[in-house]
C-alpha cells in the first residue's frame, strides 16, 4: 500500500530552510523540473504563488538517497 498523499504545501523559502539552501536554489530546482510545484494563485492573478507539495519534496529526498535528511524534515513537522 502506498503512502497517503500529503495536503501540506510549502513555500520555496520554507523548503530552503528545511534543506539549508537558498530560496533561489529551490526555485532553480522547480524551474529545471527536478522539484514539482503548484501555483495556488487565483485565476487572473499575474503573480504566481508557487508551493511545493510535501510528498514531492520527500520523493526528491528519496531519489537523492537522503534518508537522514528525510528524518530531519519530519522531526520539524508538527
Amino acid at each position: 500500500m502506498g503512502r497517503a498523499r500529503s495536503a501540506r504545501l510549502l513555500t520555496p523559502g520554507e523548503v530552503g530552510e528545511l534543506w539549508g539552501v537558498s530560496e533561489m536554489s529551490v526555485r532553480r530546482w522547480i524551474s529545471s523540473g527536478r522539484l514539482p510545484s503548484v501555483d495556488i494563485a487565483p485565476p487572473g492573478c499575474r503573480k504566481p504563488r508557487t508551493r511545493v507539495r510535501e510528498d514531492d519534496l520527500l520523493n526528491l529526498v528519496d531519489q537523492l538517497g537522503g534518508s537522514s535528511a528525510r528524518n530531519r524534515d519530519r522531526s520539524k513537522s508538527p
